[in-house]
């Protein structure tokens, strides 16, 4: 078999990195190309995340990496598990996107949690309800009447922000959007009942895909600026968590096996058939919550994820 050389970006909370993954059938040999801090800007009262920064290191991997691996098959994009972006229907970003540590969010919690309770939102989508993930920030955009939240077109999660920025195409990917506190993992679904309640739009939300699926390819005039050719960008499990865990090389999943994810948090976790949803999970003294992960062979993959540090 001829080797493959597939490009991969990996978005954490405090770096990043590019490398370039070669496979010969067998096994992948990894080489980092380049890596970046991931520093957040403190700006008239808010904590942004410095977008723009993060792409022109992105742009700078990209180049590094084709200039040492001439043929390059494709390329993906993960990213850490919260946070998101806004363009507007002129397909401009609206502003930086705020970042998670950012304490507006967590005043407004508050006054979410008058409408609907930590457990609710726990029993409806499974994720770890925690003030740091999209739901609480989206709420509270709604609450100060931002310009993000009236005149936002797309919503674009980290990773999907960065495909947008080289494609042009606006979706969200599976993965990233289980830890939203908006999705009913257990049907499959955006929850109605937490867009009512909370009086928040649903038509900001793009298609969703499935890891493993193409996106396109990298627009021309990107190709053009980069002096590179063109490579379809494909959806990974665009959540770091996700990713990490899909490449453990488990040899018999018929036996138990757990993980301890190492980053900007520590997370153990282990893999199940379906979200565990009850009092027990949502009463332990450790956040629990459950994303899926992949489909194969029709089979759908959640796992747990016990999150014993958190930012």
């Amino acid at each position: 078999m001829v080797s493959k050389n597939y490009l991969i970006f990996d978005f954490g909370a405090s770096n990043g990195r590019s490398a370039v993954a070669r496979f010969d059938g067998n096994k992948f040999d990894i080489e980092v190309t380049h890596r970046f801090d991931n520093r957040p800007v403190y700006a008239a009262g808010t904590l942004y995340w410095d977008i723009l920064r993060l792409y022109s290191e992105l742009m700078v991997g990209i180049q590094s990496s084709v200039k040492k691996y001439k043929n390059i098959t494709s390329m993906a994009i993960d990213a850490w598990g919260a946070d998101f972006g806004f363009i507007d229907n002129n397909g401009k970003l609206i502003s930086n996107p705020v970042h998670y540590r950012d304490e507006k969010r967590k005043v407004d919690s508050v006054r979410l949690y008058k409408i609907i309770s930590r457990e609710e939102l726990f029993e409806l989508t499974g994720a770890s309800v925690m003030h740091i993930f999209d739901l609480f920030h989206l709420y509270s955009l709604k609450m100060q009447n931002a310009t993000e939240f009236v005149n936002g077109y797309r919503f674009l999660t980290i990773p999907d922000l960065f495909n947008y920025f080289l494609t042009g195409r606006t979706y969200n990917e599976y993965t990233r959007i289980t830890t939203s506190i908006m999705y009913n993992q257990k049907e499959g679904r955006w929850e109605d009942r937490i867009f009512e309640k909370l009086d928040l739009p649903k038509d900001i939300f793009p298609e969703i895909i499935k890891p493993g699926e193409e996106i396109d390819n990298i627009l021309s005039k990107v190709c053009s600026k980069l002096e590179i050719k063109t490579m379809p960008v494909i959806a990974p499990a665009a959540h770091d968590t996700s990713s990490a865990v899909a490449g453990i090389p488990v040899v018999n999943k018929n036996k138990n096996w757990a993980f301890i994810s190492m980053g900007t948090w520590c997370i153990i976790g282990k893999e199940t058939e379906s979200p565990i949803i009850n009092d027990q999970a949502f009463n332990t003294d450790i956040e629990v919550y459950f994303e899926f992960l992949h489909p194969q062979d029709g089979e759908v993959l959640f796992f747990c994820l016990l999150v014993l540090l958190t930012y």
